[in-house]
């Protein structure tokens, strides 16, 4: 079992490696979209958008994949709307 810092340094490794596209199927975002951390029936640390949601059998962290970047509005913007709708919105408060 990985503690909190561990698994948030994995994680930091795994979005860096597969920053546009889901670390499971290799499939790359489509648009700006929620993502998934966690950890799989491995336990192997994975980012993931929704389309291998369901391999995520401890979720962690939820976070937004979003295509302008982060230090512009327009980034800011679709990170804010992302994750006020974020399904795990309620977890991560």
């Amino acid at each position: 079992m990985l503690n909190k810092n561990k698994f948030e340094k994995v994680l930091a490794r795994v979005i860096n490696k597969n920053s546009n596209r889901c670390s499971v199927c290799k499939t790359p975002f489509s648009g700006p979209c929620h993502t998934f951390g966690g950890l799989d029936a491995d336990s192997k640390v994975q980012n993931v958008g929704q389309c291998c949601r369901s391999n995520i059998v401890d979720l962690r962290h939820g976070g937004a994949y979003t295509t302008a970047p982060v230090g512009t509005d327009e980034g800011e913007r679709q990170a804010r709307e992302l994750m006020a709708s974020h399904p795990c919105a309620r977890r991560m408060m």
